[in-house]
């Protein structure tokens, strides 16, 4: 199975709450430049954090990943409560871990994808992956938990 991690877009700084930060113009654009980097596959399971700037990311990036692969993928998609960015990313593991083995696009902020890409990898919080905004960590893993899977790629936009 292949497991996408990616860091929202370019987001304005101003808004009511941090929740409420959209993306800015930059933003979107870079989000569109990744959709590249997901492999075509016949079902793709997203969860997405349900703050307003990672929303968008994941509706900009499954809209250029569709029209780029068709309507050839089975897309289910979740807003994940656990994706925030302080939440911690063992608890986004175990539920992983008690769902069919299919691909798996996440959507979420710093340090949270940075500390989930690490405790994959390696099972602990050493790497931490240091994530710039649209950036998209690729990894492939037989199954999901601590330390089993494999860094394919780090994309960026630029």
């Amino acid at each position: 199975m292949l497991i996408y991690i990616m860091r929202h877009g370019d987001a304005l700084m101003s808004a009511p709450t941090d929740a409420e930060r959209p993306l800015s113009e930059h933003g979107k654009l870079d989000v569109a430049k990744m959709a590249s980097h997901l492999k075509a596959t016949t079902r793709l399971q997203v969860l997405v954090s349900p703050y307003k700037r990672a929303q968008q990311t994941a509706d900009l990036l499954l809209e250029s990943f569709v029209q780029a692969q068709g309507n050839t993928t089975e897309i289910t998609r979740e807003t994940f409560e656990g994706l925030t960015p302080e939440a911690d990313p063992v608890l986004l593991i175990r539920y992983l871990e008690e769902r069919p083995v299919v691909d798996t696009l996440i959507v979420s902020h710093q340090p949270f994808v940075g500390s989930l890409a690490s405790l994959l990898i390696d099972g602990a919080h050493g790497l931490d992956l240091a994530m710039t905004t649209s950036s998209m960590a690729k990894l492939e893993s037989e199954q999901v938990g601590l330390g089993l899977a494999s860094l394919i790629e780090l994309a960026r936009p630029w």
